[in-house]
């Protein structure tokens, strides 16, 4: 009836129609072939609903009759596959870590899918995309859209600090760091109080500026305390067991040194900065690092150290390593010293 080219036409007018109902109800993963009187689909559907969908819209877009009356007998949904249903992690599980110290970005443990987490890293850098160490792997989360909404303030919130972490435990997120003055600090704790979500976010912020430093003239004394902190500070940290100030064997050995290297600082004032790792509560931190400095300062004080000596606490706020890691969080349990006037250039 057709002649030898009608049945090709009609199939290639059947698959187009096929092609359009299967977009307008949004099934665009189906792929549909027309053979005789039959429409065979296949392709990858995201769920059975899916499945059922596109047959629907198969059959309606082209109708019913074969190909002497234009349309087709059925649909032949043999070839299409059920894509597996994502496993997801439960929220209480999920983990998630990011860092910033010396214009590096570090991301460890979870993300729940690479869009994601390009969507975090673009709220961190914006237009400049930053050095980026990614250590992250996919874990698919059922509250996917809410972590990206609240990570986007958070991420937003870490680049405004000169040096920052964030450590996301289930619902639970903190962000520490140093931002460089105190609007920079008010501007990212707004970002924080802005976010939305089923998150609670701890944000401990702090600044860098620790009062305006005193104009030391550069005289032969000044710098010889200087070099002599210095080499005592080269020679080794000394640094603290968990949740403890005491001091052991070993760093009263390093005082005793300490005090007998830094012999040209006599008249000069040496600062004792106490500092802790980000376990534990802000306010406890503090006066653990608090307990640190005294403890140092009692001790060159029974030995006799010939320079002044002033205490400062800075609790976590101020990290030198990463504390992801249990050797990060030790060099972070530590003392530095540093001569009163020079105390921003504190490692």
């Amino acid at each position: 009836m057709f002649g030898p080219f009608g049945a090709p036409k009609i199939e290639e007018k059947l698959a187009a129609a096929a092609r359009s109902g299967l977009r307008s109800v949004g099934e665009a993963w189906a792929i549909a072939d027309p053979d005789g009187q039959v429409i065979r689909l296949s392709g990858i559907a995201p769920d059975e609903a899916a499945r059922r969908r596109a047959i629907e819209a198969s059959l309606k877009a082209v109708g019913p009759g074969g190909r002497a009356l234009g349309g087709v007998t059925r649909v032949d949904s043999s070839g299409v596959v059920i894509a597996r249903a994502p496993k997801f992690v439960a929220l209480d599980d999920f983990q998630f870590e990011a860092a910033f110290r010396d214009g590096v970005l570090s991301l460890a443990g979870m993300t729940p899918s690479d869009d994601a987490r390009r969507a975090v890293v673009a709220a961190f850098a914006g237009d400049e995309p930053p050095s980026l160490d990614d250590k992250s792997k996919t874990a698919p989360l059922a509250e996917e859209a809410a972590w990206v909404a609240t990570m986007d303030a958070v991420l937003r919130a870490l680049s405004m600090l000169d040096v920052g972490e964030v450590r996301q435990s289930g619902a639970a997120i903190a962000i520490s760091g140093s931002a460089k003055d105190a609007a920079a600090a008010e501007a990212a704790e707004s970002v924080i109080a802005g976010a939305q979500g089923a998150f609670t976010i701890d944000a401990r912020l702090s600044t860098s500026e620790t009062g305006a430093p005193r104009d030391i003239p550069a005289t032969d004394d000044v710098k010889a305390c200087q070099d002599a902190i210095n080499r005592a500070r080269n020679s080794r940290r000394l640094e603290f067991r968990q949740n403890s100030a005491l001091l052991g064997a070993e760093d009263r050995a390093f005082l005793e040194a300490f005090a007998r290297e830094t012999a040209p600082c006599a008249g000069q004032t040496i600062i004792v900065e106490g500092h802790t790792d980000w376990d534990g509560a802000r306010e406890a931190n503090l006066a653990l690092s608090a307990r640190r400095a005294e403890a140092v300062k009692a001790y060159l004080v029974a030995i006799g150290s010939g320079a002044a000596l002033e205490i400062r606490a800075f609790g976590e706020t101020r990290p030198v390593a990463s504390n992801r890691t249990v050797a990060g969080r030790a060099r972070n349990r530590r003392i530095d010293f540093v001569l009163a006037g020079n105390d921003q250039e504190s490692d």
